[in-house]
């Protein structure tokens, strides 16, 4: 649950990370999706979050969130099982 919180309170700003990454000046992108990232002239981290909630509303900061949690939890399920296994393993054969 704690990974979910982290990711919900930093995934706003995972998006404007993505967008500074993916624009350049010599974007010339023609997706109806990415046209917004043609109007930067100065990529700047307040200027991108205020155009995009003003031209999209704060659900475009949130867009793909459900996939990223849904990969947060198969990716991190295993985490607590191997760690239990070799602390077992590590008390009763090496230590």
């Amino acid at each position: 649950m704690a990974g979910v919180i982290s990711w919900a309170c930093s995934y706003p700003l995972d998006i404007v990370n993505t967008i500074i990454k993916t624009e350049t000046p010599q974007n010339t992108t023609s997706s109806k999706n990415f046209k917004f990232l043609r109007q930067y002239k100065a990529l700047r981290i307040t200027d991108i979050l205020v155009k995009n909630y003003r031209a999209h509303g704060m659900s475009f900061f949130f867009t793909g969130f459900y996939a990223t949690i849904m990969r947060a939890y198969v990716c991190n399920f295993p985490v607590l099982p191997i760690f239990e296994f070799l602390n077992t393993y590590f008390k009763a054969y090496v230590i």
